[in-house]
């Protein structure tokens, strides 16, 4: 009884987060700050793989994939461009820098620990990997649009045409804050997500087991 309890409050924490990160995007979605001129949408392996097979060119040495991507990606953003209303100020790509990242904690904790031998070897590594970087995977995309007017044009467009970036359509939304978003996740796909929060839950679940056994074993 006990265990199903506890599983039941991690479940409706885990639900009434999901809720209150909805409600909250909704909001924003309602409510543009003058600030607030950048849409994001996702790019999955799927997306990669067809870009890679259908349009990546390798023989273009001074072009690395990241940008032979995000060229191919303002291609087909051109809708955008039919409407001289609609005016794009930048586009960032994100990429799937989990490497890089967890390189990056680890030479921060080596650091705090005044190794200064695994310093130098992460600082290697960083630097090898840094030149590599954008030959990773696109895991999303950032638009920023030079006014509030701009963003609703193309919002509206999207919804309207369905459009696709290589072979999907894609799920524009307004782009949170750069601290709400966890980094290190990024290039996890929804499945991914799912997969590693039942994962946790399971062995939550075996944990309270164990603890409920050993405190029936002591009674």
């Amino acid at each position: 009884m006990e265990i199903a309890s506890a599983l039941i409050i991690v479940l409706v924490a885990h639900l009434g987060r999901r809720y209150t990160l909805n409600f909250a995007s909704f909001q924003d979605n309602k409510v543009v700050s003058l600030r607030d001129y950048t849409l994001f949408f996702k790019i999955d392996p799927e997306q990669n793989r067809v870009f890679k097979n259908a349009f990546y060119d390798p023989s273009q040495k001074d072009s690395s994939r990241g940008q032979q991507m995000r060229a191919w990606i303002w291609h087909q953003l051109a809708v955008f461009n039919k409407d001289d209303r609609i005016k794009i100020a930048r586009m960032d790509l994100v990429f799937d820098n989990e490497k890089m990242l967890g390189l990056l904690k680890s030479r921060g904790t080596a650091i705090k620990e005044s190794n200064n031998a695994r310093v130098f070897y992460l600082e290697h590594l960083i630097k090898e990997y840094k030149y590599q970087q954008y030959e990773t995977d696109v895991c999303g995309v950032f638009i920023t649009f030079e006014n509030d007017s701009s963003v609703q044009m193309a919002k509206s467009i999207c919804e309207k045409t369905r459009l696709q970036i290589f072979g999907k359509p894609i799920k524009i939304k307004r782009a949170r804050e750069p601290s709400e978003y966890i980094w290190d996740n990024m290039g996890f796909t929804a499945e991914k997500q799912r997969a590693r929060f039942f994962a946790v839950l399971g062995a939550l679940a075996v944990t309270l087991f164990a603890a409920y056994k050993v405190q029936y074993g002591l009674q």
